[in-house]
């Protein structure tokens, strides 16, 4: 059976088509999906990771459809799109069953269950990414992976005390911690902040009639780990393994009230300014047989100030925190400390702020 390559602009990207199984088999294993995108190389992974989480949504989209693959941040585009419709508490209960997989509702607002914009861009709607021989689940603040012969364990996890349960052949990793510290202003921009310092997001609220021309600008922060598991560069030679890398997202974006009164996303103009962190990022001091040997250390990062010029959805960035880690197990890091500034058109002059020091 063909397997398809899938390409965007520069991007490379695979699909996966199904296993070819002998009729010889005694047992035929159930077949592999042919919508995943797969990574070959560690290199690869960077290069993609880097950038598809800053594409616009309708690049993505007209990529995403040639190539019939949908991403879970595509379905979760839909779901905003559709929710600008719902005006009725019978509507309502009717998206919320087409959606109570990838998201929640809280004050009028949808909320996705993955938060990070980089595994929101390369997993599928199920969560589902690979790499090498090994198929990935992100689940919450954890990805669960497997080797291909085990896929079909990915789709019976059992969940306890809000966590993957690892089993045989099974392995969980936490990647980010998605603990929210949200706050919110009406007047003036301002901040504060509680240990520990992982997931920040700050809004900027304007509401001139209390309701249909309402209108947030928000951004946030949030701390994750990229993992990768098959070839990649270790100490200048080629080895299959587990490569992780802390890495930080930027984004910035915009909701409004609809005549329901429900919040949602638009396109809109966005800015963001003033954005400089602190936090703990691994560094490599020595290469051992199998693993590298890092310390922790912090490290202080600035994002320059940019603007999105036109209308979009929302604008992010990836900034990659330490060295690339292999076969070594790494923690989520909260920031020791961070400001950032975030804007959008709706709320002229005015900016959602993340300050944080602790």
């Amino acid at each position: 059976m063909k397997t398809r390559i899938l390409q965007f602009t520069s991007i490379a990207l695979m699909a996966i088509s199904c296993n070819e199984i002998s009729d010889n088999q005694l047992f035929t294993p159930p077949p592999l999906p042919n919508d995943v995108l797969s990574f070959s190389t560690h290199e690869q992974f960077k290069s993609v990771t880097s950038r598809i989480a800053s594409l616009p949504q309708q690049d993505l989209s007209a990529w995403e459809k040639e190539n019939s693959f949908k991403s879970y941040r595509s379905v979760l585009f839909d779901a905003e799109t559709e929710w600008e419709t719902i005006d009725t508490p019978e509507k309502e209960t009717v998206f919320l069953n087409k959606y109570k997989d990838i998201l929640d509702i809280e004050e009028g607002t949808l909320v996705p269950h993955i938060k990070s914009v980089m595994y929101q861009s390369i997993v599928t709607r199920d969560g589902i990414y690979r790499t090498g021989d090994h198929f990935h689940k992100v689940v919450g603040d954890y990805i669960v992976t497997v080797k291909k012969g085990d896929f079909n364990k990915l789709t019976s996890i059992a969940i306890v005390d809000g966590k993957p349960k690892e089993t045989g052949g099974v392995d969980v990793f936490q990647y980010t911690n998605g603990n929210r510290n949200t706050t919110a202003f009406n007047g003036k921009t301002q901040a504060t902040c509680t240990y520990p310092g992982y997931y920040k997001e700050a809004m900027y609220y304007y509401d001139p009639s209390g309701c249909n021309s309402d209108r947030r600008a928000y951004i946030s922060a949030n701390p994750v780990i990229s993992l990768f598991t098959g070839y990649g560069d270790f100490n200048g030679t080629q080895r299959y393994g587990d490569y992780r890398q802390d890495v930080v997202e930027i984004r910035v974006w915009g909701t409004r009230r609809y005549i329901t009164c429900n919040w949602g996303s638009y396109q809109t103009q966005l800015r963001w300014r003033s954005i400089t962190f602190t936090m703990y990022g691994h560094y490599i001091t020595a290469y051992q047989a199998n693993q590298t040997v890092s310390t922790i250390q912090y490290y202080t990062k600035t994002v320059s100030d940019s603007s999105s010029g036109g209308s979009v959805d929302f604008m992010t960035t990836s900034v990659p925190v330490g060295d690339v880690s292999f076969n070594e197990p790494l923690y989520t890091n909260g920031f020791k400390y961070i400001y950032a500034e975030g804007s959008s058109q709706g709320v002229g002059d005015n900016w959602a702020v993340i300050y944080c020091n602790y």
